[in-house]
């Protein structure tokens, strides 16, 4: 028996018709009338993301608060102007069975367009002890391989460990961490969670296995985001990014690992959703003098006579930098310069 729900949604938009913009640029009201159903409430508690971002508000959709908008970023990136806004949905709000609606209905109303996930975590939630089959399967190296062991960092799986994480030596955009939920719950006391695992556990212990993943993972795949509230595309998500951090085979002398039978892990009902995965973009080669170009526009940027041009000139290196696929060559050339 189990349950799985998105637990944590972060994602960027972008204000494509200004339509934003124009109601909260120079505006000094603490509540803006978005549309009849939707309003922005202006917040001065920015919860982690005060040096982001310098404005934040609170979205009331008909009159429920679902979570926060942050506009005007402190810092543009090689892409971003000011157009671009992040969202964050509110805990109780993922929970909830008209999730897909919601998000569809938010970003109809503020007329933004869905540009990428920033953060995403699935939390897999079942009564099997899976806190103490992890630890049983990886630590009888006998009996079990662990098909990513040395290509992940596992932490947590001594006897006393009341939570393990494992994150992918290779990217840093994706964790998995399973923990007993119960004990957390009763710490947290959220009712929309008590009244969910009343009715699928029973009062049963609840064991979670939550797989986070950044913009680094997700930023590979065709992510739909109104479908974050159906289950079985939700699953697909999940299966996909967790499901090499919980491979376990049994042991076989003489076998390649990924020839080992597969030992069942987790309870998953499986689905023949297909994730797309994003095609790469091609880079042109030889092109050093688009190098040049635009590296010649970022550093007129500091010069005073270029200041009255400045945004004109961030959205030419943003189109030069995307037509020529240098995007990772720009970030790194931001970097070294800091």
């Amino acid at each position: 028996m189990y349950s799985i729900n998105p637990d944590y949604l972060e994602f960027r938009c972008q204000d494509t018709t200004g339509y934003i913009s124009s109601f909260i640029t120079n505006g000094s009201n603490k509540l803006y009338i978005i549309s009849q159903n939707l309003k922005l409430s202006k917040t001065l508690d920015f919860k982690y993301y005060s040096q982001k971002y310098l404005k934040c508000f609170e979205i009331l959709l008909n009159e429920e608060k679902i979570g926060f908008l942050y506009t005007d970023p402190v810092r543009n990136t090689y892409y971003s102007t000011n157009d671009i806004i992040s969202i964050r949905i509110d805990n109780q709000v993922l929970y909830n069975p008209e999730l897909s609606s919601i998000l569809k209905q938010s970003l109809d109303e503020l007329q933004l367009t869905f540009k990428g996930i920033s953060r995403l975590d699935i939390a897999y939630d079942t009564d099997v002890d899976v806190l103490k089959k992890f630890k049983r399967l990886y630590n009888q190296l006998n009996r079990y391989s662990y098909k990513n062991r040395g290509k992940t960092t596992v932490n947590g799986t001594g006897l006393y460990d009341t939570q393990i994480n494992i994150g992918s030596l290779r990217s840093q955009g994706k964790t998995v961490i399973i923990y007993d939920k119960s004990t957390l719950l009763r710490q947290q006391s959220k009712a929309y969670l008590n009244d969910l695992y009343e009715t699928i556990f029973h009062d049963d212990s609840v064991y979670r296995v939550e797989v986070r993943v950044t913009s680094k993972t997700t930023g590979k795949y065709e992510i739909d985001l109104y479908k974050l509230g159906d289950k079985a595309y939700l699953e697909s998500l999940f299966i996909e990014f967790s499901e090499s951090m919980l491979d376990f085979r049994y042991k076989q002398s003489n076998t390649n690992t990924t020839r080992q039978k597969k030992v069942p892990f987790l309870e998953l009902n499986g689905s023949s959703i297909n994730l797309t995965k994003k095609l790469k973009s091609t880079v042109v080669k030889g092109n050093n003098s688009m190098k040049y170009l635009i590296w010649k526009l970022h550093c007129d940027l500091k010069r005073g006579e270029f200041q009255l041009m400045k945004r004109e000139i961030m959205k030419v290196i943003g189109l030069y930098v995307e037509m020529s696929g240098l995007q990772d060559w720009y970030r790194k050339k931001e970097m070294l310069e800091r």
